[in-house]
């Protein structure tokens, strides 16, 4: 039983002798009548509420008048037992106050004892505290990002991608030359960044090409540049090309099993004797770049195929790291969700979480386009739904089927027999039916979350005619 509730055990005359030293523990204490007068004050009630005089007033005036927020004499006065809680005054402070109703011989009420202590101050620490907390929360999320900047948004739980980042790690101090295998959405320019980023050529250009971007006509010119009057068109002052934009830092071909046979040569020229030369162009360029280069493909089996040279197999293959998809490692993606959920809804000035049942389905997706098709999803769920937590019912129709529901398997040819036969066929048939509901080659990448020129590849591959699928 604590010192304040004994008081009401106390006889009266006691407790004036108790109030001079109880009076010190507190910033107020006042003694009322059983109507609710106040009969007695010690300290200055100025200081605590702004009154000059208090001795005289009825604590339901302070209340009416909005003095403070509640009285708690009063409240005591009406239920007949101590009461404790926090008081606003209208003066800004805050007050924790306790009041003990006092009861004579015949058990009736005979005046209240209230003790009032300021605890502003303390509010404010609470509040600075809170304040201190979210930004210690919103520091370590910083934290993470800036890991993840510094790692190039590798977000990962698995050891997979933890053996992938520690090779990634050890090879980037080295000037070899390494091929990055993988899926497109798996984060293979992300990777290279990260090579970089980690190499003694962090401080100088990092120049990232496409090789499956550029036409086929303008590709030689854009990597390697050309002199003064090389060709119809051409800048006067001729122009430079990746090659030499990238002179002491890294160059990363992307999608190089794109790259035409002819340009080939001139690519392992450049890597054998690290010189170019510019088309029309007789004396050749130093350079001091490091090579980094990505595949969708096995670049082997384009070899064996005749589509892609043999002795720049070699010359790029140097340190192969491949990146797994990420239906094969599955433990990723809820620190991926959480990680995108974060970021767009910084974005996007919202706060969104996921139901159970949405991850649960999430989980069970194949995700054909990999970290990028995840992280374009994450970005359509922020956006579109308007609760908190996103369940299925805040969806629109379809809207999951879309990404990973139940698709029915396409009827196959008897002559399809091998594995690669039946993805192409499965591959024609979804761009065929995607075409239906696209407006644009940009839109449709977006759908299956890869690049627009693979989805133009994929076009003229299978011969599709996107306006008329």
């Amino acid at each position: 039983m604590s010192v304040l509730s004994q008081l009401s055990h106390l006889d009266p005359e006691d407790i004036k002798d108790l109030m001079l030293i109880i009076g010190l523990a507190f910033d107020q204490v006042t003694i009322s009548d059983n109507k609710g007068f106040i009969k007695k004050v010690y300290n200055p009630p100025e200081i605590t509420f702004g009154i000059r005089d208090m001795v005289g007033m009825n604590v339901k005036d302070l209340e009416k008048n909005g003095v403070l927020s509640k009285s708690i004499t009063l409240t005591a006065i009406n239920s007949k037992k101590q009461e404790t809680f926090v008081q606003n005054i209208n003066n800004g402070k805050r007050i924790m106050a306790t009041a003990i109703p006092i009861f004579d011989n015949n058990n009736n009420l005979k005046k209240v004892i209230t003790f009032s202590k300021d605890i502003t101050h303390c509010s404010d620490l609470e509040k600075r505290l809170r304040e201190s907390e979210e930004m210690i929360s919103w520091y370590q999320k910083e934290i993470v990002r800036i890991r993840n900047v510094e790692l190039d948004d590798f977000i990962w739980r698995s050891d997979t991608i933890k053996k992938v980042i520690e090779m990634a790690h050890q090879v980037a101090y080295t000037e070899a030359t390494i091929t990055i295998y993988g899926e497109s959405g798996v984060g293979k320019s992300l990777l290279a960044k990260f090579i970089h980023n980690n190499s003694n050529r962090r401080n100088n250009p990092f120049v990232s090409v496409n090789c499956g971007a550029i036409p086929e006509n303008l590709i030689e010119s854009e990597l390697f540049g050309y002199t003064k009057g090389a060709f119809t068109g051409a800048v006067r002052e001729g122009k430079s090309g990746y090659f030499e934009h990238a002179n002491t830092g890294t160059v990363f071909l992307d999608e190089i099993g794109d790259m035409p046979l002819q340009l080939q040569v001139k690519l392992l020229h450049v890597i054998q004797d690290r010189e170019v030369y510019r088309i029309g162009g007789l004396n050749p360029r130093k350079l001091d770049i490091r090579l980094i280069t990505a595949s969708n493909k096995n670049l082997r089996e384009e070899v064996s195929k005749g589509s892609f040279r043999e002795d720049l197999f070699y010359r790029l293959n140097v340190i192969p790291i491949t990146i797994p998809p990420l239906r094969e490692r599955k433990e990723d993606i809820p620190v991926m969700v959480e990680y995108f959920l974060d970021k767009f809804s910084i974005r996007y000035h919202k706060r969104k979480k996921l139901s159970p049942s949405i991850m649960d389905r999430i989980m069970k997706c194949n995700w054909p386009g990999n970290v990028r098709e995840l992280e374009n999803y994450i970005e359509r769920l922020v956006i579109i739904c308007n609760s908190d937590i996103i369940t299925e019912n805040d969806l629109p129709n379809s809207f999951l089927e879309e990404i990973c529901g139940n698709q029915i398997l396409p009827v196959l040819p008897k002559e399809a027999r091998s594995l690669k036969e039946v993805k192409e066929i499965t591959e024609k048939q979804m761009i065929i039916e995607a075409c239906k509901n696209s407006k644009s080659t940009r839109q449709l990448a977006r759908l299956f979350g890869v690049n627009q020129s693979t989805i133009v590849r994929k076009l003229k591959k299978y011969n599709i005619d996107f306006n008329s699928p």
